[in-house]
């Protein structure tokens, strides 16, 4: 699903983060992960298990993330509510993966 604008300017940066964990998680396995491949085709891991643990480690990564940026936030932030509904999240879709 989209972002709103909103969700992009508050939470859009660690969920980034999240993609680029499993993107640097399979450039260690290949370096020449994107060769040869079509604009858009997203590269994939060798194991259900290999994208389970990856999903955990990115999921953790977004997590620590947003509860940085949710620190120091006052209650009347508008980033304060977005960041708090992602939070929220993370855990229902982390058991997906454990």
């Amino acid at each position: 699903p989209g972002l709103t604008p909103l969700q992009l300017k508050c939470i859009g940066d660690c969920m980034l983060l999240h993609e680029e964990i499993h993107i640097e998680e399979l450039r260690k396995r290949d370096r020449k992960l994107c060769k040869g491949k079509r604009k858009l085709e997203r590269p994939t891991f060798d194991s259900q298990r290999q994208q389970k643990n990856s999903e955990l480690r990115a999921y953790d990564a977004e997590l620590n993330c947003l509860q940085a940026k949710l620190e120091g936030l006052t209650d009347c932030d508008e980033c304060k509510k977005p960041i708090q509904d992602r939070i929220n999240e993370i855990p229902t879709f982390r058991k997906i993966y454990e």
